[in-house]
């Protein structure tokens, strides 16, 4: 089909296409967060901690207790107007912050920590919201006091406040003024171990409604109580936030906003509908009597909020967000509900790819998939928003592949906090926890090594192909190096298993690779140990450490001479290791394909059995969808990709799940369509960070697709169709990146950054154009 192979530097073409050039590209989901005034959703302003701490950890005398939110209040002049004004704010475990009655943050701090005895410290500048002569500052803190499976329980409540003004240091001490907000109890129920957040219980009788403004009188309160002087003990020492601050949207209207014919009086229930299963802050006004009390539910939060009214209007912003494609509001009797809206919220980074093609399933999914993908990110990744929010390694592995794909660039800084964060919790051996931050197994680790190698092996290495982040390479590289080397064992080009064969909740070395049934494990080890060593001999030439690099091109050789030997079964024509004794398992005649280890004679079994066997979950079906491409079935893979996704395919649902026939959200769902779509563009990095692509389209898969990728140098877009022996092509290439094509013999249009070439003409590509 194809004749001649071209090369296309975008800078022959003219500028280059920006992430803020492409509003003619299709916006395929519903209500993207956006910012609202007057609260910091830009990254972090500084990257360095100030030269000293004048600032001192205060709560109240005592260190609790468990599910406080505590109230604090300075008050400061400042003779002259400040044009730059730097903060750097602290506290355990999540804050508000107002400055002259205005809100500077909204659910400010991260989840701890970045190491088991570090914590994270916001960053901002507030310049804007200071004032010549008296400012208010008033912050209130949200403190859990509670084990969580995503966040360091420190045991203590805290704050720590410094701001640079000019050449004035406003640092927290006791002559900060404190009390609990006594409109906040204990009685939210629906609580999952794994959470360390607690559910909402507030009475709005015993609310400060004013507490913030300038004006307020709190001289009965108490002076704070000074916990310590950084790095106290139990924060520790400190690193800055490495990602940016939510997005919050404008108050909205739910999508049933004019059915819901408000008021609508108590005792009634009323549901909400969202465009989608979004994170939110649920809202409402009410009338009523003192006393009653009201219960509101996002459809998928474990927590439920309870709200008991005062007399006459009021208000309330349920201050801890949930997620879901509902929210229900069960109004008592003597209260009337005047109307109800929401807030919604998420990482800070926009939806900034998009994908369309011939196979209506595809194109949706990959949608359900980038919601799925961001709805998994907040202070870490999440395996899902709802039910634990625990940042296992091996669903992050998952998420990057669609971040890196859907969001743009400012998503990135999750994936490197993760790897950070990753190597900062690492055992003095070098095992790295399955999942951290985390309260859990304080004193032992659990390590779960299958996730892990999927992790470095594919997680990694996709995210060094789109961005090239040399300074995350240089970090967590000791850490990588040492898991590797040291903890895994090659005997004679088989890789040991480290760990019981069976999985077990409990600390330690754990086995799990995937849920479902006839995982071949042993055989699994190879192969996803095979592609860690070669992201770590990646890394090593990269870093000039070339005793390093011929070290694990070794052991690749020696993986590679072991396999097709030992692995290889005549008998059920696959690949399948000697303790396995159930039917070849199509995870690993799947990876034996795209690592490279099966030869090519083997190519064609191997398709057969992918064909046949269907037995990894969601979490591993991208392996076999993007072998059955790489064999040259790229239809195979479609009809594979609409038998296994029907129940997705066919539910109203918009986002993707854990298990193949659920309607949830989890981390699992989304790579698999993503890189599905991906393949079947004929899409793939060749040099990092994203400098050159190579776009290959196969005559035997989808007739048409639109494809536009954020990379660190802009947007990236690639089109195609193909109809009657036809084939049109239509790029934008951002500057600096180079793209190679392969051009049909019947390409009948090559349209590069708008201008249209005609391909029967000479063209300034001619000196570029390689043999086929």
């Amino acid at each position: 089909m194809f004749v001649k192979s071209i090369t296309i530097i975008s800078l022959l073409f003219g500028a280059r296409l920006s992430l803020a050039q492409t509003a003619d590209l299709k916006e395929p989901f519903a209500n993207p967060p956006e910012a609202s005034q007057g609260v910091a959703t830009a990254a972090p302003v500084h990257t360095t901690l100030p030269d000293s701490w004048k600032a001192r950890w205060i709560w109240q005398e005592a260190n609790g207790p468990t599910n406080t939110w505590m109230m604090f209040r300075h008050e400061v002049d400042l003779p002259d107007q400040v044009e730059h004004a730097s903060l750097w704010i602290a506290c355990a475990d999540k804050y508000w912050l107002w400055i002259n009655g205005k809100l500077v943050v909204r659910e400010g701090g991260l989840k701890s920590g970045p190491t088991r005895d570090g914590w994270y410290v916001d960053t901002l500048d507030v310049s804007e919201f200071l004032q010549p002569g008296s400012n208010q500052i008033a912050v209130q803190v949200w403190f859990w006091g509670n084990d969580g499976a995503s966040h360091r329980n420190c045991g203590k409540g805290g704050l720590l406040f410094q701001l640079h003004a000019g050449e004035r240091v406003i640092a927290s001490g006791d002559d900060w003024r404190l009390r609990v907000n006594p409109a906040f109890g204990q009685r939210g129920g629906g609580l999952s171990v794994t959470l360390a957040e607690q559910a909402v219980d507030y009475d709005a009788r015993r609310a400060l409604p004013d507490w913030i403004q300038p004006g307020f009188n709190d001289s009965a309160w108490k002076a704070a109580t000074v916990k310590g002087l950084p790095p106290a003990a139990p924060w520790g020492e400190f690193v800055l936030r490495p990602i940016p601050f939510w997005r919050h949207s404008e108050v909205r209207q739910y999508e049933n906003h004019e059915a819901l014919k408000f008021p609508v009086k108590g005792p009634a229930k009323l549901v909400g509908k969202l465009s989608a299963n979004l994170q939110v802050y649920p809202r409402f006004r009410v009338r009523g009597s003192a006393g009653a009390e009201m219960k509101i539910r996002i459809e998928r939060d474990k927590k439920t909020t309870i709200y008991t009214t005062r007399e006459g209007d009021q208000e309330f912003e349920v201050p801890a967000w949930g997620n879901g494609h509902h929210v229900t509001y069960e109004i008592p009797a003597g209260v009337a509900l005047l109307d109800a809206s929401y807030r919604e919220t998420g990482y800070g980074a926009d939806f900034a790819g998009s994908f369309t093609c011939s196979d209506p399933g595809l194109t949706r999914l990959w949608q359900k998939a980038a919601r799925t993908g961001y709805l998994c990110m907040r202070d870490t990744y999440m395996d899902c928003p709802d039910r634990e929010r625990s940042p296992w390694i091996g669903d992050a592995a998952n998420i990057f592949e669609v971040s890196l794909r859907t969001l743009d660039p400012r998503a990135d800084a999750l994936i490197a906090k993760t790897f950070r964060e990753l190597a900062g919790w690492a055992m003095p051996a070098g095992n790295l926890w399955g999942a951290v931050p985390t309260s859990r197994f304080a004193g032992a680790y659990r390590e779960f090594p299958g996730q892990t190698l999927h992790a470095l092996g594919f997680g990694l290495r996709s995210y060094w192909m789109h961005t090239k982040d040399e300074a995350l390479l240089k970090d967590f590289y000791p850490a990588m190096r040492k898991y590797l080397f040291d903890l895994w064992k090659i005997d004679d080009g088989v890789v040991a298993h480290r760990g019981p064969w069976n999985l077990r909740w409990e600390a330690g070395v754990q086995c799990w690779y995937d849920w479902g049934g006839n995982v071949d494990a042993a055989a699994l080890d190879q192969l996803l140990y095979f592609e860690a060593i070669d992201t770590l001999g990646l890394w090593a030439e990269a870093l000039g450490q070339k005793e390093d690099a011929a070290r694990c091109r070794a052991i690749q050789d020696a993986i590679r001479a072991a396999f097709d030997a030992q692995f290889w079964s005549d008998k059920v024509h696959a690949y399948r290791s000697a303790r396995h004794k159930g039917r070849p398992d199509d995870r690993v005649q799947s990876l034996a394909v795209l690592t490279g280890l099966a030869p090519k004679e083997r190519h064609a079994q191997l398709a057969d059995q992918i064909e046949a066997l269907q037995k990894s979950s969601i979490h591993f079906e991208r392996f076999p969808l993007e072998a059955l491409v790489r064999l040259g079935r790229p239809q195979s893979a479609l009809q594979r990709f609409h038998k296994r996704f029907a129940f997705e395919l066919a539910s109203d649902y918009s986002t993707l799940p854990e298990g193949f026939g659920h309607n949830t959200n989890h981390a699992w769902g989304g790579a698999a369509v993503c890189l599905l779509a991906e393949s079947l563009m004929g899409v793939e990095v060749i040099e990092a960070g994203c400098r050159r692509l190579r776009f290959a389209p196969r005559s035997d898969g989808l007739d048409e697709a639109d494809y536009t990728m954020p990379t660190v140098h802009g947007a990236l877009r690639l089109a195609f169709h193909h109809a009657d022996k036809e084939w049109r092509y239509q790029l934008s290439i951002p500057g600096s990146v180079t793209v190679e094509t392969r051009l049909p013999i019947d390409c009948h249009s090559l349209v590069v950054n708008g201008q249209q070439w005609d391909l029967s003409k000479p063209s300034p590509l001619d000196h570029l154009r390689m043999k086929a």
